[in-house]
């Protein structure tokens, strides 16, 4: 059992704050570290070192992140910072998460006095949810990854003053995702994670891995919420029997809107949402035609999805280059874990790298790099001059360095390039 934190305590490197609440996987707080902003800290009960897929559950979580950070989902998920082990009373696994502060979840929005409003306002920014609801998970599984427990609380929309929906949603809680081409280190030792009133059919069925057209159906059960007059199966909540018999019946009615769709019929999305609730996952439409229909059929949404930053073109991408001066650069073509022992033949200043500085990452499809530093590492990243707090992707040209932007030192600057060869 994992030893409960306290305010003031240090966990490599990190300041716990307060503890802010208790799962049933683990435990959560509030920290800091010396060179970023808070973080949203949690600790993990189960599973335990003493369980058999300990170790697989970890590199499958490396798995998850690394994918998520290396593709476009990174801009509709909360920033993944690092994971690690730690001996505090026992060892245990951590990761820590972009503290998201200053909004709320979906489920308290469309609870809340705004939400009830009739107006054409508030139906747009329903609307706009929805888009861009779909669209974050329609990157997430282009990264080969399912959430599984899809719901309205794992929606945090984050206050964005001056947009035009106030806030820019993040999907969180991605610990417990599956990869689509890895079976889980948990299967068949314990259940896939899912929450009464979200579940598909695979939820249901025992021994059933989750798929991507399992977050399909949960999505238009919340696109239901978002659009119409609430999830259709809200009345078997509760009573699993019930639940799974309305589910598997596909007893789901027609969404009717709750405002005016802008091209005039809205069958075409009322029909797609009722098709992406079929009992049979292969039935459904993808999250990406989804996403589709929802873009192409209401002219009203004003505000896109998170941009997400070009990457390189595939062809000018594949390798990674880092180049100091005239000195043979460093060639990366897999996740590199920069540090004194990679960088140590180019300069002396290898001195200040710490054994593990920074991590570069390449996208699944070889479209691109990220880096992301290393919170352990003694001296701050630098990504062309600014202290690097979170992933970022990279472009020909950015220049990574150690050092210190107020005393304007940055030793032994590397200047990014890619190839093909």
């Amino acid at each position: 059992m994992a030893t409960n934190l306290i305010p003031g305590q240090k966990v490599n490197g990190y300041i716990i704050r307060r503890h802010l609440n208790k799962g049933a996987f683990a435990n959560s707080y509030e920290a800091d570290h010396p060179r970023h902003d808070r973080v949203f800290f949690k600790q993990y009960k189960s599973p335990s070192v003493r369980k058999s897929w300990y170790k697989g559950f970890i590199a499958y979580q490396d798995e998850i992140r690394r994918r998520v950070l290396a593709s476009s989902a990174s801009g509709f998920v909360y920033g993944m910072i690092e994971f690690f082990e730690a001996e505090v009373g026992q060892r245990c696994y951590y990761q820590t998460f972009e503290f998201l502060d200053g909004g709320m979840d979906l489920k308290k929005w469309l609870g809340s006095s705004e939400a009830s409003r009739r107006d054409d306002a508030t139906w747009n920014k329903r609307v706009l949810f929805s888009r861009i609801l779909v669209a974050s998970l329609a990157n997430l599984h282009a990264a080969g990854v399912v959430h599984c427990d899809l719901k309205p609380d794992n929606i945090y929309l984050v206050s964005a003053p001056g947009s035009t929906l106030g806030f820019r949603p993040k999907v969180i809680d991605v610990d417990f995702s599956v990869l689509v081409d890895r079976t889980a280190p948990w299967h068949g030792e314990q259940g896939y994670i899912g929450t009464p009133g979200y579940q598909s059919p695979e939820h249901l069925a025992a021994g059933k891995k989750p798929l991507p057209a399992s977050d399909v159906f949960t999505t238009a059960l919340i696109v239901y919420e978002l659009l119409g007059r609430g999830n259709p199966y809200a009345d078997a909540v509760g009573d699993e029997d019930k639940y799974r018999t309305v589910v598997t019946r596909h007893s789901a009615a027609r969404l009717e809107p709750l405002g005016v769709w802008d091209k005039g019929d809205f069958a075409p999305v009322a029909e797609i949402l009722r098709a992406c609730l079929d009992p049979k996952p292969e039935s459904r439409p993808t999250m990406a035609e989804l996403e589709n229909m929802l873009k192409s059929s209401h002219k009203s949404a004003t505000e896109t999805p998170t941009p997400v930053p070009p990457k390189p073109s595939p062809s000018s991408a594949h390798v990674l280059l880092l180049t100091a001066g005239d000195r043979k650069p460093i060639r990366a073509t897999l996740e590199l874990k920069l540090g004194n022992r990679t960088v140590r033949t180019l300069s002396e200043d290898a001195k200040y790298f710490s054994n593990e500085q920074c991590v570069f990452t390449p996208a699944p499809d070889r479209s691109g790099w990220t880096v992301a530093p290393c919170h352990s590492a003694k001296n701050n990243t630098l990504l062309n001059g600014a202290v690097l707090t979170k992933p970022a992707n990279l472009k020909a040209g950015d220049v990574i360095a150690v050092g210190n932007p107020t005393k304007g030192t940055a030793y032994l600057p590397l200047t990014i390039s890619f190839s093909t060869e």
